[in-house]
């Protein structure tokens, strides 16, 4: 039988992971593990992405499958000293007008002040034109859609980088105690149901816990990419550095030309389908994620003058 003396054992150092205080041990599920601590630069704990649990009250939505895998505990703590990157795509649910800012009307700009007279009632504008001036009503009209506001329902997230390269960590919608003026099935994949407590049948979150992971990337200095990010930082209510901003929209747009939609670079340049029915926040993302994969390769002149 082999004996090890204490003299061949060598000097027994302590073990103290937090030393440096760049990480703090917590308890996870019964597990006690290290996860970046909390500083002046990055103030929301990295626990958020751990703690978090479904709220939907529906059992089969604790049976079902999830759409996502949740970052690791190693992948936490090197978000922080890598360029990480982050592919974003967010849904939203059409409200009425009078939710902007407590009113319900907006002032047009310059170009549409007429002396006609002029009224809005929830959904559109209601302007008196002559039949010569149909083009001007239709770049108004253009005008009052685009500014619709739209409430945050669905946010997908997947990995940029890294052995798990398009794989999503979240896929999460959004909890409302009020049904939405209008679900926009088409455009936002989410149908009745989806965001209610009693019957979801996904993971369901509040607005707050996904504002704060959404910041704990930003502040951790991931790059977002997405396909049109504005109008997804507009949901999110959130302000991106635009150093830490890949848009696709931008990337595959020549100088003085118009902007593509995902839908068109995807089918051309990916030789995809995606958004023949209902939109997919997390085909929407990984659409883009790889758009941006080809544009690395050096194939954005080559595409865009093809297309455009």
């Amino acid at each position: 039988m082999l004996i090890y003396r204490k003299c061949n054992m060598g000097v027994i150092k302590e073990i103290n992971p937090s030393a440096d205080g760049d990480v703090t041990m917590i308890n996870v599920n019964g597990r006690i593990v290290p996860l970046p601590a909390p500083n002046e630069k990055i103030p929301i704990p990295a626990s958020i992405f751990i703690s978090e649990s479904n709220i939907a009250h529906n059992p089969r939505a604790h049976d079902k499958n999830r759409t996502f895998v949740p970052f690791s505990v190693n992948e936490l703590l090197t978000i922080r000293h890598k360029d990480y990157i982050v592919a974003l795509d967010v849904e939203g649910v059409k409200t009425g007008v009078e939710t902007l800012e407590g009113s319900r009307y907006r002032k047009l700009p310059d170009a549409f002040s007429s002396p006609r007279t002029m009224t809005m009632n929830r959904e559109s504008f209601v302007y008196s034109a002559d039949e010569t001036e149909e083009q001007e009503l239709s770049t108004l009209a253009r005008y009052v859609s685009k500014h619709v506001p739209r409430l945050l329902n669905r946010v997908s997230a997947v990995r940029g980088c890294g052995e798990a390269f398009g794989i999503p960590f979240l896929d999460h919608y959004i909890h409302r105690r009020e049904p939405p003026k209008d679900y926009l099935t088409r455009f936002s994949g989410i149908h009745q149901g989806d965001l209610d407590l009693k019957s979801s049948l996904h993971w369901l979150t509040t607005r707050k816990s996904i504002y704060m992971k959404i910041r704990y990337l930003v502040d951790a200095g991931c790059k977002i990419l997405g396909h049109g990010l504005e109008q997804d930082f507009k949901m999110l209510n959130i302000v991106v550095p635009k150093s830490q901003v890949i848009d696709t929209v931008e990337l595959y747009r020549l100088p003085g030309r118009r902007y593509i939609s995902l839908q068109f670079l995807a089918a051309h340049i990916l030789n995809i389908r995606i958004q023949d029915g209902e939109h997919d926040s997390i085909e929407d993302a990984k659409a883009a994620l790889y758009l941006y994969r080809v544009q690395r390769e050096g194939g954005t002149s080559r595409c865009t003058s093809v297309i455009v």
